[in-house]
C-alpha cells in the first residue's frame, strides 16, 4: 500500500497528552503509532469496543441509574453496562443491546465464546443433578479404557460433571471474563462462587470440541427438554487426546512399538 510522509508540529502539552494516551493504551509503541491509531478511530476504524460511549456518555448512563430505580423501570441493563464500563469490559453494551453497534468485536467474540461455555456447563450440570442414582451411575459408570489404564497403574480421566473453570497460566481473560459475566452481571447464579481459573491444564481446544457437540444437540433441548444421560457422558468425555501417561499405559492396545532402550 503506497503511503504519504507528512511533517506534524506538536505543542508540548499536546505531545506530552499524546504520549500519556499512549503509556496506557499502547505501551512500548511510538508516538507515530499512536497518532497513527487516535486518528484511525476517529476516522472510525480501530475497535469498536473503545470508541462506542464517550466519557459523558459514560456519565449519563451511569447518572440515569438512580432515575430508573426510582420510576421502578428494568435496570438490569443499565447495570451491566456500567459494571463493564467499571471494569474494562465495554462489549457488554453491545451484548446486552442484541449487537446493536458495529461489527462483531474481538473482545466480544471472546465474550460469547465464554457465554456459551458457561451455558453449555450450566445445562449439562443441572441435567446431571437432576438424574436419580441409575442415571448418574451410567454417566460416571468408567469405560473399559478406563478399567485398563486402573491396571496398568495410570489415573483415568476425571468423569466429574462440573465445570473447573480455565486455565490461569495461558487463559487468564477466559477466566476474568467468566468471572465478569457471573459475579458482576449475575448470569448462571451456579458459577458465582466458583473458581473460573481452577483448570489443571489449557481447556479451550477441547472446550472448543465440547461447544460443538452442544450445539449439535442444542435443536433437542427446545422446550426445556434436559440432555439425556448418553448426551452427558459423551459432554464430559470429550478432551483434547490420549496423555503420555494413557499412552504408555495402553501402549499393547494402541498398537505402537515398544519404548526405544539402549
Amino acid at each position: 500500500m503506497k503511503t504519504d510522509r507528512f511533517e506534524m508540529r506538536l505543542e508540548e502539552d499536546f505531545a506530552g497528552r499524546i504520549d500519556a494516551w499512549r503509556d496506557r493504551h499502547m505501551s512500548g509503541a511510538s508516538r507515530a503509532m499512536a497518532i497513527r491509531t487516535l486518528i484511525e478511530r476517529s476516522l472510525g476504524g480501530g475497535d469498536p469496543s473503545e470508541r462506542v460511549f464517550t466519557d459523558g456518555e459514560r456519565t449519563i448512563i451511569a447518572l440515569m441509574q438512580p432515575l430508573f430505580e426510582k420510576i421502578g423501570a428494568p435496570i438490569s441493563d443499565i447495570n451491566a453496562i456500567v459494571a463493564g464500563f467499571k471494569s474494562g469490559h465495554t462489549w457488554i453494551a453491545d451484548q446486552r443491546m442484541g449487537s446493536l453497534y458495529a461489527p462483531k468485536q474481538s473482545v466480544k467474540a471472546d465474550g460469547d465464546f465464554v457465554l456459551e461455555a458457561l451455558e453449555a456447563w450450566d445445562i449439562f450440570e443441572r441435567a446431571f443433578d437432576a438424574l436419580d442414582e441409575e442415571g448418574r451411575a451410567s454417566v460416571l459408570a468408567p469405560s473399559e479404557r478406563d478399567l485398563r489404564l486402573k491396571e496398568a497403574g495410570a489415573e483415568p480421566p476425571s468423569r466429574e460433571v462440573k465445570f473447573a473453570g480455565f486455565y490461569a497460566a495461558r487463559e487468564q481473560k477466559f477466566g476474568e471474563l467468566a468471572e465478569f459475566l457471573t459475579r458482576s452481571i449475575g448470569y448462571f447464579p451456579r458459577f458465582v462462587d466458583r473458581d473460573m481459573m481452577g483448570a489443571q491444564d489449557t481447556t479451550l481446544h477441547h472446550l472448543q470440541r465440547k461447544l460443538d457437540f452442544y450445539r449439535s444437540i442444542k435443536p433437542r433441548l427446545i422446550g426445556g427438554h434436559q440432555p439425556s444421560p448418553q448426551d452427558i457422558r459423551k459432554f464430559v468425555e470429550i478432551r483434547d487426546g490420549v496423555s503420555w501417561t494413557e499412552i504408555e499405559a495402553l501402549r499393547p492396545e494402541l498398537k505402537l512399538a515398544p519404548k526405544w532402550s539402549s
